[in-house]
C-alpha cells in the first residue's frame, strides 16, 4: 500500500500521481509488495528529523526510513518541499521534476540502493534519470 501525506499548506501535490510514480518505480525494480508512506513537509520538520534521527544539524531534501526486514519494503520517505524548491531553482529544473526525482530517490533507498560511494551514487542518479524520462512526473506546485 502506498500512502501520501502533504503536511504543508504552501504547496500542492497531486497524491494520485505520486502513488502512480511510486508504483511504477516499484514495478520497474521488480518489487511486488511494499508498504510506503510518502510524506511532504517543510524545512523545520526536515531539520527535526535530521537532528533527532540522523544526528545532522542541517536540512536535507529527502530522508528514507526502512522499518521492515531486508526483503520486505516497509518504510517512509520524507520530502522537504522548501528544499526541493531551492534545488529546482539551483539546478534550473521545474519544481515538479525535482519533487519527482526526490520521491524516486527515496523509494530507491527503501529498495536497498545506497549513495554513500561514488559508484553507488552514479547508479542511483542513472536510475532516477531513467524513471524521470519513463514515468509521468508528479504535478507539484507552490500555492499562490
Amino acid at each position: 500500500m502506498i500512502s501520501v501525506f502533504n503536511n504543508t499548506k504552501e504547496y500542492r501535490i497531486v497524491k494520485k500521481e505520486t502513488i502512480s510514480l511510486v508504483k511504477n518505480v516499484l514495478k520497474a525494480e521488480k518489487v511486488k509488495k511494499a508498504n510506503i508512506n510518502i510524506i511532504f513537509d517543510n524545512d523545520e520538520f526536515m531539520l527535526y528529523l535530521n537532528k533527532n534521527y540522523l544526528k545532522h544539524n542541517w536540512i536535507t531534501d529527502v530522508i528514507s526510513f526502512q522499518f521492515g526486514e531486508k526483503n520486505k519494503i516497509d518504510g517512509e520517505v520524507y520530502i522537504g518541499l522548501q528544499q526541493a524548491e531551492r534545488q529546482a531553482q539551483t539546478y534550473n529544473v521545474e519544481f515538479s521534476e525535482e519533487v519527482s526525482r526526490l520521491v524516486i530517490h527515496g523509494v530507491l533507498h527503501l529498495i536497498g540502493y545506497d549513495d554513500n560511494k561514488i559508484g553507488d551514487r552514479k547508479l542511483m542518479r542513472s536510475k532516477e534519470n531513467l524513471y524521470l524520462k519513463k514515468f509521468e512526473k508528479i504535478n507539484a506546485r507552490k500555492n499562490s
